[in-house]
This record gives C-alpha cells, sequence and structure tokens, in this order.
C-alpha cells in the first residue's frame, strides 16, 4: 500500500479552477482537502508504489492542473510485516 500526500497547484489559465476540483473529486483514490487559493490539498491511496507513480502522473497531466508536489509518501510493505514481530 502506498499512500501519498499532495498539494496540487491549479492552473486557471487552461481551465476553471472549479471544474479542476471537480475533476480531481471523480477520482476514486484520491481524497481532496479544503481548496485555498489555486491549491489543493490531497491524500493519494494506491495499492502499490508503481500505482502510485501512475496515479501521480495522471493527476500531473488532468487539464487545469499546474503541478503536483508530493509531500510525503507512507509504504506499508506486508512482506515485512512478519519479520518486525518477530523482532
Amino acid at each position: 500500500m502506498a499512500i501519498s500526500s499532495l498539494l496540487i497547484t491549479l492552473d486557471p489559465a487552461t481551465v476553471e479552477p472549479e471544474q479542476t476540483v471537480q475533476a480531481l473529486n471523480g477520482l476514486k483514490q484520491l481524497t481532496l482537502g479544503a481548496f485555498v487559493d489555486l491549491h489543493v490539498p490531497a491524500v493519494l491511496d494506491t495499492p502499490n508504489p508503481q500505482e502510485d507513480r501512475r496515479a501521480i502522473a495522471r493527476i500531473g497531466d488532468l487539464p487545469g492542473v499546474a503541478k503536483v508536489d508530493v509531500i510525503s509518501i507512507f509504504l506499508d510493505d506486508d512482506t515485512e510485516a512478519p519479520s518486525r514481530r518477530q523482532a
């Protein structure tokens, strides 16, 4: 599992910010925070790091998105869990 904290910056010159926020709301793996000025904080929850990278790229490619800053990434590797319990 990969959980990423993102800060999405909107580009009002290409698409109205409200429309971009609506498009972002339609992404099932993405949870949006409060839209402030041209910034939207978000949490992305994906099954693995590869899907996380692909989802971040898709978000960045959406019309109206200027950039996506990745603030943090939490990786939960189930294969390591038993060894942690044994230690």
